[in-house]
């Protein structure tokens, strides 16, 4: 599991990404949901080891990074904390709306691989 910030962003880093699916949990240090489900990440990472790549973001620590038009952000706005979306190709491809636990993101994800 990668922790972006913004020097990730900038350069060449997320290049190598862009024909990979991306999914890019986006939470905030005084978020209690967001810190219960870390585990839950470290999980998906290992599920999808070697087929998808798994980032969080830290919102507190990369405002900039949320509000600005990344390409790699391209077609999505943060509005709320724990937010979980899948870049595919570097562009969004869906938020995960299913229960948050680290096997039913996996389904999701598997989907788009």
């Amino acid at each position: 599991m990668l922790e972006l910030k913004q020097h990730h962003f900038e350069g060449q880093f997320l290049k190598s990404f862009q024909n990979d699916v991306v999914v890019i949990a986006y939470k905030a240090n005084w978020c209690h949901f967001c810190e219960k489900l870390k585990p839950e990440y470290k999980k998906l990472s290992k599920i999808l080891l070697n087929r998808a790549v798994v980032a969080v973001i830290d919102a507190d620590e990369s405002k900039d990074l949320i509000n600005q038009n990344n390409k790699f952000l391209h077609g999505y706005k943060v509005n709320y904390f724990p937010t979980i979306v899948i870049y595919k190709n570097g562009y969004f491809i869906k938020e995960i709306d299913v229960e948050r636990n680290a096997n039913k993101i996996a389904s999701e994800v598997f989907r788009y691989l």
